[in-house]
């Protein structure tokens, strides 16, 4: 890029004055948002180059953003609709197809006259009867707080030194203000919270903050505004909810807290019958999204549309079920697991409860792991009811892959992502893409999805802990400390992510470091660090794990580990077989650094090729460890 403009220039019959960030066609200001002055301003200082997407991100956006293409490409065709120009003719912004874009006319510096009058860079009015506010693209700067999520979320995982910029088209929804009286009215609230954060998701052009992070909110001991600069969002999403007999009142409130306006608002009253609850849920969802001028596809319009079941009392168990973050707590699971159960033998039909069923099984074993085995059957079983009752339902695709990951049906995971995101999923229903791609050895690609999935859910524990995982295997030591320092201020007790760290301790070779066992599973056994020989250690450990009468995935991992500590890789490797031979994509640990010995046997090649990576890899790729050295050998290392 070259270096930043001042003063005015002329192309084509267009001024652009950078001092006072406006553009002029003869006397008439041509009004952009900021986001889109800032993106002509790139294209003019590159001018004639062409300025690719990464270009484009970094200068708009700001260093280590992330981006989606949608979402680029979506705010081109918005500064072209400003200008007046289009993609099939342009006379301003032409887009060349795997390289960027560029500028058109010759760029020229202007010493003429300048109109001093009119807008700068304004938000545009909507002239419907409601009034709708544009929300600015760009919110300005917002102040950075020390120790907030956004720091955690942003700062620390892709470690900017400016404060950061709010997201575009960013939405965080409050829970809603229960004003019912009884326990029964708490869930419901809390389902219809969790359902409109999932409407909204599936409009690709808003990043909407997730439920997990959200539930810290619902105390009501924050404002809009703090909330806003907490997550680095442009809006937040308030509202209240009443229940009685069978009729529902609905109120909520777009705010822009910034300025502290209201951008939307409506009330809605209706029976709480499923086809009024479900319309209400997309009414929000698209009057939001027209609020913010987010795109809207048709496809996307079709999901929010859909009506997935027409009984109204397994619908109610639906919002039971996900009222309950189920990766929380072994108790939250099993009643997920009851409410979703019962949902699907009221309507046998209801495919987007057995898809929903089919994650919360895959989870499971996490809290059960005893059971993993008979889990993941029922999983798959479940995703594959799900597309026999509907084939384009795209969440159940979603639970295919999953359940199809905790497998190690890598490629048949990769295929049934791939067609849940063509039939509209976006990628952020798509967080556990990044154990996917952890397992396969792609770190830099899960690295860069759990860092994805951090800006929608910072204050997801899991995600940050394999975030924290993955960078150690990248050597992103920096990464980890940041993140470890700033998951232990917000998540207070963090069983799981201590459990990680561990491992990267072990690795390590920091054994006096290690946390010792927590009383919520995973547990790990840090007392076998107190052993003054490696032998004595072994022995101990080879007593230990043959005295475990069914021993469990976690207690494989955790026998691997010392294993490779202490320096037996063959016992390492046994026990890894053991750990993957009933979730097969807990491979993933093997690619920790604690490892690196382990990975250079011919016992591991054996694994990786039993476990079907290899085939997986010469079709999609070979991960950074391994390499291929003839059609029929590979190293790792």
């Amino acid at each position: 890029m070259k270096a930043a403009l001042e003063g005015c220039y002329r192309f084509g019959d267009l001024t652009f004055d950078v001092g006072r960030r406006r553009v002029w066609r003869g006397l008439d200001a041509v009004p952009l948002t900021k986001l889109s002055f800032e993106l002509l301003r790139a294209l003019v200082e590159a001018a004639p180059n062409v300025v690719t997407p990464d270009q484009l991100v970094e200068r708009v956006w700001g260093p280590r953003r992330i981006v989606t293409p949608e979402n680029l490409s979506q705010r081109v065709m918005m500064l072209r609709q400003a200008l007046g120009d289009s993609a099939e003719q342009p006379r301003y912004v032409e887009g060349l197809r795997g390289h960027g874009y560029r500028l058109v006319p010759n760029v020229e510096p202007w010493d003429g006259d300048v109109p001093t009058g009119g807008p700068a860079t304004v938000a545009r009015v909507r002239t419907d009867p409601r009034a709708w506010l544009r929300v600015p693209a760009l919110r300005r700067t917002l102040t950075y707080v020390a120790l907030a999520a956004a720091t955690f979320a942003i700062g620390v995982l892709v470690r900017q030194e400016e404060p950061p910029r709010a997201q575009p088209n960013s939405v965080a929804v409050i829970p809603l203000s229960n004003l019912g009286t009884g326990e029964a009215d708490d869930s419901f609230a809390f389902g219809m919270h969790q359902e409109i954060i999932n409407q909204l998701a599936k409009v690709s052009d808003l990043t909407v903050i997730s439920r997990t992070t959200m539930m810290r909110y619902a105390d009501g001991s924050r404002t809009p505004k703090q909330i806003a600069e907490e997550l680095n969002v442009e809006t937040v999403l308030e509202g209240s909810i009443r229940r009685s007999g069978d009729s529902v009142r609905v109120a909520v409130q777009l705010v822009d807290p910034t300025t502290d306006s209201m951008l939307w608002s409506e009330t809605f009253t209706d029976k709480t019958d499923v086809a009024n609850m479900l319309a209400i849920q997309a009414n929000i969802a698209t009057s939001v999204a027209a609020a913010l001028e987010a795109r809207l596809s048709s496809r996307e319009q079709s999901r929010l549309e859909r009506v997935p079941t027409a009984s109204s009392e397994a619908y109610g168990h639906y919002l039971a079920a996900i009222a309950t973050d189920q990766s929380s707590s072994p108790e939250a699971s099993a009643n997920a697991m009851v409410e979703l159960t019962r949902a699907v033998e009221i309507d046998p039909q209801f495919a987007l409860a057995w898809a929903t069923l089919s994650y919360t099984l895959s989870v499971a074993p996490t809290w059960r792991p005893d059971g993993a085995a008979e889990y993941q059957d029922a999983a798959l079983q479940a995703a594959l009811r799900a597309l026999e009752i509907q084939p384009d339902l795209a969440e159940a695709h979603k639970a295919l892959s999953f359940a199809s990951t905790v497998r190690g049906e890598w490629r048949r995971s990769e295929q049934e992502y791939a067609r849940a995101i063509e039939l509209g999923a976006t990628r952020a229903e798509m967080a556990e893409r990044g154990n996917f791609e952890l397992a396969v050895g792609h770190v830099d690609a899960a690295r860069a999805t759990f860092q994805r999935n951090q800006l929608v859910n910072p204050l997801n524990s899991t995600g940050l802990a394999f975030f924290l995982a993955a960078s150690e295997i990248a050597g992103d030591r920096s990464a980890v400390r940041e993140g470890y320092e700033q998951g232990r201020v917000f998540m207070g007790a963090w069983p799981f992510g201590e459990y990680l760290m561990n491992y990267i301790r072990l690795g390590r070779r920091d054994g006096a470091a290690l946390v010792p066992d927590s009383v919520i599973a995973p547990r790990f056994k840090a007392e076998f660090r107190e052993y003054d020989s490696a032998p004595a250690a072994l022995a101990a450990l080879r007593t230990w794990y043959g005295s475990l009468e069914s021993p469990n995935h976690n207690d494989h991992t955790l026998v691997a580990a010392w294993a490779a500590y202490y320096g037996d890789a063959e016992l390492a490797l046994a026990a890894a077989q053991s750990a993957t031979r009933t979730r097969k994509h807990n491979v993933w640990f093997l690619w920790l650094p604690l490892f690196e010995e382990v990975r250079r046997t011919p016992g591991f090649r054996k694994l990786v090729a039993e476990l079907g990576l290899v085939d997986y890899w010469g079709e999609y790729g070979w991960p950074a460890a391994c390499r291929e050295v003839s059609n029929v050998a590979f190293q790792c290392e």
